[in-house]
């Protein structure tokens, strides 16, 4: 019975043992899958910033298109502006042309005051409708500044003539 005992003894010491040296690789297996999880932490992050440095890049890179389309759009307007100026430049010299054709008589253009000799007379039909005389004041302004427009107007194109030497009459 004692080496029965011993016999449970010792299994039991092997088993310990066992034990302990599975223990011991168990405890090494477990540092190893740590570290080995520390690593892929460490990859994992630097994956991270990875894509986050080519997101960055992507959206620098979308900007960049951007600015680009928006410089083509400006040059395109530039370009129809440009056109738009020469166009303008040329229906201004046509219409110099046809202003150049005129000469004009300096004394007919000249601007004159108004006085009783030379006011228009009033229509027959407005001499009926005419107001008091206090009244028909502000139609008498109405054409005094009708007729000073008129007269400043053609005046303006005068000298829009004179400027080309066109004073005299029609070429």
């Amino acid at each position: 019975m004692l080496g029965e005992v011993r016999a449970a003894v010792d299994i039991i010491n092997g088993g310990a043992g066992e034990m302990r040296v599975a223990s011991g690789d168990l405890s090494q297996r477990t540092e190893q899958q740590a570290a080995s999880l520390q690593e892929t932490s460490s990859a994992l992050e630097e994956i991270t910033v990875a894509v986050k440095r080519s997101t960055g890049l992507s959206e620098v890179s979308t900007a960049v298109n951007q600015m680009d389309q928006v410089t083509q759009q400006n040059a395109a307007m530039v370009e129809q502006s440009t056109a738009a100026a020469n166009r303008l430049a040329e229906e201004a010299a046509n219409l110099a042309r046809l202003i150049a054709r005129f000469k004009l008589d300096a004394a007919r253009t000249a601007p004159r005051a108004i006085t009783s000799e030379n006011r228009p007379a009033p229509s027959p039909q407005k001499r009926r409708r005419q107001l008091p005389q206090h009244r028909g004041r502000s139609a008498e302004k109405k054409r005094l500044a009708k007729f000073v427009a008129v007269n400043l107007a053609f005046t303006g194109l005068r000298s829009l003539c004179a400027g080309r030497g066109n004073v005299d009459g029609i070429e």
